[in-house]
């Protein structure tokens, strides 16, 4: 059920009690799920429970604004939760074969149930005979959607079936406590697939997916024939286990060759096995040259831990020089004597071939002195930034517009020369800025 039209039920949310709430998820079309969300939300707060089952059928209360606005009062004025609703007679379409009844309050109601322009309620109710059986029907039919006095009708109701002694009304399917052998009495046959289950019959596909059945009704298909199967699974051993070289191959999804794989207990190589096949030949590299595992994850580019693990599974003694330093709390000296200068590295390189050295230098607020920001602008180009602050009144986003530059970079140069920071745009005229600009660099 998408919509309700609660009548007086929820003129106001304050004060209703738990029981409005049993009869509201009772009557509403929500999930399984979303139902026991519903009460457990309202052991704790009633009315945050409340205002959760609005959100989920799309109903504002606060608002109180009535679903039949399109059909509006007798007077033209919008309808409201609570209102009484008497429908003018060029607003109700379906009225002709409607039967006339003598008590005012069932005439209003029958209009109400045809304003829901619902087919299932149009079918049970037109064409009914104007005499006391009709009339008694309608009557049940009323008093079977009044709770506590009040009359709720829903926005949807699945079906109505006039009995003998009033009417029977499904407001919605109930699938528990198992909603599988619903499922195999609907669809003898079965589906072909679960997206046409949840197309056509959403509320039984969400209710065997609550219930961990979906599965089980409609196991995976893969669509292949049991040769195509027998090549996917060979091909784990023709690839080495490599998905992207087995996909391409076969010019699959790699994702559907993986699945295949795990399916079968073959266990696809990850990343971590392919930097293993792509590792450095240690006899490829000057080892006279290199003095520590520090120097060689700096010209191969790659991270200390991986080269020190390849070269020990080759057999080589690698210092763990790398690894448990004691920088004395001076780790600016220590990257000094490793590195050098600070030019020709930056601090991405620095994190990634060296990481323990990089949270080193930001525990000791010592980043900037090992590697100096905006090393990318000279002199010249930080006093020309400077300068630039009172044209723009202090305003980083402006002169970042105006100059070209990052906003953060402009600012922080700003507030390293002790220049303030103001959000005050410049008055000036984007083209007199520019004029400006071209006049200073010349």
């Amino acid at each position: 059920m998408t919509d309700f039209n609660l009548a007086r039920l929820v003129k106001e949310t304050e004060g209703l009690e738990r029981r409005a709430i049993d009869y509201l998820l009772e009557a509403s079309d929500l999930t399984p799920y979303h139902q026991r969300m519903i009460l457990a939300l309202a052991a704790i707060d009633e009315e945050r429970a409340l205002l959760q089952f609005y959100a989920l059928e799309q109903i504002n209360p606060k608002r109180r604004t009535s679903l039949e606005r399109v059909i509006g009062s007798a007077d033209g004025k919008p309808l409201f939760l609570g209102d009484t609703l008497s429908a003018p007679e060029e607003s109700v379409h379906l009225t002709d074969a409607l039967p006339t009844f003598s008590d005012k309050k069932l005439q209003e109601f029958v209009e109400r149930l045809i304003s829901r322009a619902s087919p299932t309620i149009i079918d049970a109710l037109r064409g009914l005979p104007a005499d006391a059986t009709a009339e008694d029907n309608v009557r049940r039919l009323m008093e079977a959607l009044t709770y506590d006095g009040k009359v709720v009708i829903p926005r949807k109701i699945v079906s109505i079936t006039p009995l003998e002694s009033g009417f029977d009304i499904q407001f919605s399917t109930k699938y528990a406590p198992d909603p599988l052998t619903f499922f195999h009495e609907k669809y003898p046959n079965g589906v072909d697939s679960r997206y046409r289950l949840r197309q056509h019959d959403r509320g039984l596909h969400d209710a065997l997916y609550d219930a961990g059945l979906i599965s089980t009704a409609i196991p995976q298909r893969f669509g292949h024939t049991d040769e195509e199967r027998m090549t996917i699974i060979g091909s784990y051993y023709l690839c080495q286990g490599d998905v992207t070289t087995a996909a391409a191959a076969m010019s699959l999804p790699w994702r559907k060759v993986w699945n295949f794989w795990n399916n079968n207990n073959l266990r696809p190589r990850t990343r971590k096995h392919r930097k293993k096949s792509n590792a450095p030949d240690i006899g490829r590299i000057d080892v006279g040259d290199i003095q520590t595992i520090l120097d060689a994850s700096r010209r191969l580019n790659l991270p200390d831990s991986f080269l020190s693990g390849i070269w020990r599974n080759q057999g080589f003694k690698v210092a763990k020089e790398g690894h448990n330093r004691d920088y004395a709390e001076n780790p600016s000296a220590f990257y000094t004597k490793v590195y050098g200068s600070w030019e020709g590295l930056t601090r991405r390189e620095l994190k990634k071939i060296d990481p323990s050295l990089h949270r080193a230098l930001l525990r000791y607020g010592q980043l900037d002195e090992a590697i100096p920001d905006f090393r990318g602008y000279t002199q010249y180009e930080r006093d020309w930034i400077v300068v630039f602050h009172k044209h723009f009144e202090g305003n980083a986003v402006t002169a970042a517009k105006g100059l070209g530059k990052p906003r953060r970079t402009i600012s922080k140069i700003w507030s390293e020369a002790g220049l303030p920071n103001s959000r005050i745009y410049s008055k000036l005229k984007a083209e007199d800025r520019l004029d400006e600009i071209l006049y200073f660099k010349e």
